[in-house]
């Protein structure tokens, strides 16, 4: 499943980035922030087919990219990888006569 969405996720990006590419830009630049220019959802803007299908597709991103956490989420709480608990893990696998191995042994100087 998680795979899916990864696929999904790359096509919606990508076709995100044509999308944008291909629209005209208009002279407003920002002015459309305070209030000037052309809105969203102003005549004009929403009898563009690219401009809905850029709304379309920003949809399924952040969708996908909500799905795609809490896949994330899941997984991290199911597995317990945290870092303190792998590092807890290892230490139990390390054999108990760890510290008696021949690299460990100091070897007497010879006089």
């Amino acid at each position: 499943m998680e795979d899916i969405l990864l696929i999904l996720q790359a096509v919606t990006v990508a076709f995100l980035i044509i999308l944008v590419l291909l629209q005209k830009s208009n002279a407003d630049g920002l002015s459309g922030l305070a209030g000037g220019g052309h809105g969203i959802f102003s005549g004009r803007s929403s009898a563009n087919i690219l401009t809905k299908l850029t709304f379309f597709f920003a949809a399924v991103f952040m969708v996908n990219s909500l799905f795609l956490a809490k896949i994330n989420i899941d997984n991290a709480r199911g597995s317990g990888s945290s870092i303190a608990k792998s590092i807890v893990d290892e230490q139990q696998t390390l054999p108990k006569d760890a510290d008696k191995s021949p690299a460990n042994k100091q070897v007497p100087l010879v006089e």
